[in-house]
């Protein structure tokens, strides 16, 4: 059960740092969550 559930959320986190996660494919290309901005502060909270 825990290994699933951190499977999960870091795929979810890894959706708003990472431009090459595509989510929805195959019916949309591309990461409609990922930003710039997001990866800055995710950075600085992780460290």
């Amino acid at each position: 059960m825990g290994a699933m559930l951190g499977t999960l959320t870091h795929v979810v986190l890894d959706m708003f740092v990472h431009s090459d996660v595509q989510p929805f494919m195959p019916w949309l290309a591309g990461n409609p969550f990922y930003s710039d901005i997001a990866g800055g502060v995710l950075s600085v909270y992780a460290c």
